[in-house]
């Protein structure tokens, strides 16, 4: 069963945020579930369908493919066990099979079933799972002092040295109000001891408010995901904003791990007047997408990011960027280029394959090296502490990013010097 959109996310858990949300198209499920050795096979067509590398007759997958077909398996556990051998052949952390068991524990997360602390995990090249991204600045993962490349060693005193992922974010995650305690190593060798409550960590995809700044008014959109609702939600925000007649929009992207591709080019056209949105290319051809379609608003627009920004945030951030039509303000992005396409199959298992790379209109590639801001600007040290303490603190004068981006929106002769005194009021 395919899913018919393109997905775009930067790390596991963030993946299972939207993964139930994307339209697919599926066989009648009173079709009776293929066997073990056919399971395989499906997984072996996908991949060398879909993958940007599997094609070539003499590649390490090639091997793997003749490997897999050429063996009977009696039981799910020696197939599912033969399918993850097979895919690291890629080295692609975005290529990977879950089984039902693991997905119906993702699907359970993104329901808000089970509470978490709002990590993003990937394995490091020793195989160890790694903040993938900054925890989200609203996250208890955030307040505790989580850093991007902390090394998780245990979960709640339970070793991580033989975990995957999955099992890593399966312990991590339990009933809200209860605490989780991780053993962590930080870049330099430094440990230490973290303990969290767990919360049902639920954020819309699309919030918005009305910001005052002296006599003018901001539309302030957090856009924390990429779903098949969001693109409506975002264009309701800004119908709302619009009657409510503000100055200019501000667009927080932060922390925003990605999703579904449609909704960010979708999102993207209701800010651009024409012109090229993303370039796709695969291994058959490029692929333009381009807007078709009027603006919803031609105010002035700045745009939050920063290294938890990624994918679908990524390709959105770089058409507004590429066309002169927002300010970007932050700190340089995650730096995903690639789209996958996932798979729900016949037995419950999900396979997720890396099928396209992608450029921004001006033909950059930010893939492992991120969108470069317009203007840098790091939270400091106070101000990442005031923001963990006081999670209402985010998007005012305290937040350092929101106030060089309220600048960057309305910065004049006039303006100037009261748009620094705010700035330097949040970075003491």
């Amino acid at each position: 069963m395919r899913l018919t959109d393109f997905l775009l996310s930067s790390t596991l858990s963030a993946i299972a945020t939207v993964l139930l949300t994307v339209p697919f198209t599926a066989r009648s499920w009173a079709s009776p579930p293929l066997s073990p050795t056919e399971l395989v096979a499906e997984v072996a067509d996908i991949v060398d369908a879909d993958h940007l590398s599997a094609r070539a007759s003499d590649s390490a997958w090639a091997q793997q493919r003749r490997t897999l077909l050429s063996r009977d398996y009696a039981t799910s556990e020696q197939a599912y066990a033969a399918i993850h051998s097979a895919l690291q052949s890629f080295a692609d952390p975005y290529t990977y099979f879950l089984e039902p068991e693991h997905f119906q524990h993702m699907r359970m997360a993104s329901r808000g079933d089970l509470a978490t602390v709002g990590l993003s995990l990937k394995l490091d090249e020793r195989g160890r799972p790694t903040l993938a991204s900054p925890p989200p600045i609203d996250s208890p993962a955030f307040a505790s002092g989580l850093q991007q490349y902390d090394i998780i060693l245990a979960v709640n005193d339970r070793s991580t040295a033989d975990l995957t992922v999955y099992e890593t974010l399966r312990r991590i995650r339990g009933h809200r109000g209860t605490a989780v305690t991780l053993e962590v190593e930080r870049q330099g060798g430094d440990r230490l001891v973290v303990e969290m409550q767990r919360e049902a960590w639920q954020r819309p995809a699309v919030s918005y408010e009305l910001h005052r700044q002296g006599d003018r008014e901001i539309g302030y959109i957090r856009l924390t995901k990429f779903t098949d609702r969001t693109a409506a939600d975002m264009q309701e925000a800004i119908d709302t904003l619009e009657a409510q007649q503000v100055d200019a929009y501000l667009l927080d992207l932060r922390s925003n791990p990605g999703g579904m591709l449609e909704a960010s080019t979708d999102i993207a056209e209701m800010f651009l007047d024409g012109g090229t949105i993303v370039t796709l290319e695969n291994r058959d051809r490029v692929r333009r997408i381009v807007d078709r379609r009027e603006p919803l608003t031609d105010k002035p627009l700045a745009v939050l990011v920063d290294r938890g920004s990624a994918s679908s945030s990524e390709v959105l951030a770089g058409a507004l960027q590429a066309a002169d039509r927002a300010t970007i303000v932050g700190t340089p992005t995650f730096g995903k280029g690639i789209v996958q396409m996932m798979y729900l199959l016949s037995d419950g298992s999900c396979l997720t394959v890396t099928s396209a790379r992608y450029r921004t209109p001006d033909g950059r590639d930010i893939h492992q090296q991120g969108l470069i801001p317009d203007l840098e600007i790091e939270l400091s040290d106070s101000a990442r502490l005031q923001l963990a303490r006081d999670r209402a603190a985010i998007a005012t004068p305290s937040d350092t990013q929101y106030a060089a981006a309220v600048r960057a929106l309305f910065e004049t002769p006039e303006t100037s010097e009261v748009l620094t005194a705010v700035e330097l009021a949040a970075v003491q």
